[in-house]
């Protein structure tokens, strides 16, 4: 008798009627809470593959029309300096700061940030461009 005759005469015998219950019932709400992280993670795993199509399907095309070592600095710096943006302007500072602060700093709104790092960014830039290089202390800038 093959197998799987076996484990289905087991599942389905009337003696297990009490165990897929019980099985049932304690799955059913890790079941829904799988549904919403796995629809969670399709989301994201649907946004890797466009992005991974399109940064191949365009490096390649750019690959053709421009120098390997122009491609590799320029492409890849170019992400670098999006990232150093993004980090620049909303992500703030948590540095010498409690954890009271930095949760009053995430209940802070986007634009509330984004308004303040603008101006730490702006007071740095003019400070360095007066040579005055305090800019590199381990203090907090005001």
């Amino acid at each position: 008798m093959p197998l799987g005759v076996v484990a289905g005469a087991l599942i389905l015998s009337p003696a297990n009627e009490f165990l897929d219950r019980y099985w049932a019932n304690c799955m059913l709400p890790g079941f829904f809470i799988g549904l919403v992280l796995v629809g969670g993670m399709t989301a994201a795993d649907a946004n890797l593959f466009l992005y991974s199509f399109i940064g191949l399907y365009s490096f390649s095309r750019m690959m053709e029309s421009v120098t390997r070592i122009t491609l590799s600095l320029g492409f890849y710096g170019g992400i670098a300096l999006l990232g150093w943006v993004y980090q620049k302007f909303f992500m703030p500072e948590t540095k010498n700061k409690s954890l009271e602060e930095i949760d009053e700093l995430f209940s802070l709104q986007t634009s509330v940030l984004v308004k303040r790092d603008m101006k730490q960014t702006a007071q740095v830039i003019r400070n360095l461009s007066r040579f005055h290089l305090r800019v590199f202390s381990s203090e907090p800038h005001k």
